[in-house]
């Protein structure tokens, strides 16, 4: 695994992750999630408020506990960062190459743990 792997995403996408998450376990409590992946409620809630900065190996353990494909919450978080700035639609384009990007990076750190 590489350094970069568990560190924090950029802090103007806790907010949008937050919501992602929030939107993603409408069927599943806080307590449930908090419970599924080993962390307090109080932790749920902060990244739900986006009072905490996420790592890519945190986004990766929320999609799978919430049986998201991967890349979903950090596409999201992208594409309301992106209307939230203002931005041309055109520019939303991009996203299909980030998402194609954040399969690669995901396939990479799957592949990297897998070998362990």
């Amino acid at each position: 695994m590489h350094a970069t792997d568990n560190a924090p995403l950029p802090t103007t996408r806790t907010r949008a992750l937050g919501r992602a998450i929030r939107r993603h376990r409408a069927e599943v409590s806080q307590v449930e999630l908090a419970e599924a992946l080993g962390v307090s409620q109080a932790s749920v809630s902060s990244w739900e408020l986006g009072g905490v900065e996420f790592t890519i190996e945190q986004v990766m353990r929320v999609e799978r506990v919430l049986h998201l494909r991967a890349g979903t919450l950090l596409i999201e978080a992208a594409y309301v960062d992106q209307r939230l700035l203002g931005v041309d639609a055109t520019a939303l384009v991009a996203l299909g190459r980030l998402e194609r990007a954040i399969d690669a990076m995901v396939g990479a750190v799957e592949s990297q743990r897998s070998e362990r």
